[in-house]
């Protein structure tokens, strides 16, 4: 109750973490922001039937509360860590898409999300936000496992 105070709500249905590991989902959505959002737009227009195929993780309990209202998945958590991430099933994802801008991902950047998810799923599309032309090669490079 205090966080919301600062301005910081809490989820309404008590949720602390992930709430359940969603491993029958294919494609993930990693952060929700304005072209997750635009994405999501698209696949319900265009496709619909693929909604149930997509698991959302967000850490902002009001972009939680409005995509549960339209029925999407969504996991409350932060994607920076990879605990969380395995529990919400990313290992058994065949699209990983993560639209954040490295300012968003605080603590992380795009590069070592992308090294992270590849790590856990080494077989999945992956598809990650490059600020700079000039970060996009590092990006394509594979992992080097030390």
């Amino acid at each position: 109750m205090w966080l919301e105070l600062l301005g910081l709500p809490d989820i309404k249905d008590g949720t602390t973490f992930a709430k359940k590991a969603s491993h029958g989902k294919r494609i993930f959505i990693l952060g929700f922001c304005w072209t997750a959002s635009s994405l999501l737009e698209e696949i319900t227009r265009q496709k619909p039937t693929l909604l149930q195929d997509i698991q959302v993780v967000d850490f902002n309990p009001h972009v939680i509360e409005q995509l549960r209202r339209r029925g999407v998945s969504v996991i409350y958590g932060d994607i920076s860590q990879r605990d969380m991430l395995l529990h919400a099933g990313v290992v058994n994802a065949e699209i990983i898409i993560c639209t954040l801008p490295d300012i968003l991902l605080k603590g992380a950047s795009n590069f070592k999300l992308l090294r992270q998810l590849r790590e856990l799923n080494p077989t999945a599309k992956i598809i990650v936000h490059a600020e700079l032309l000039t970060a996009i090669p590092a990006l394509y490079k594979p992992a080097r496992i030390t």
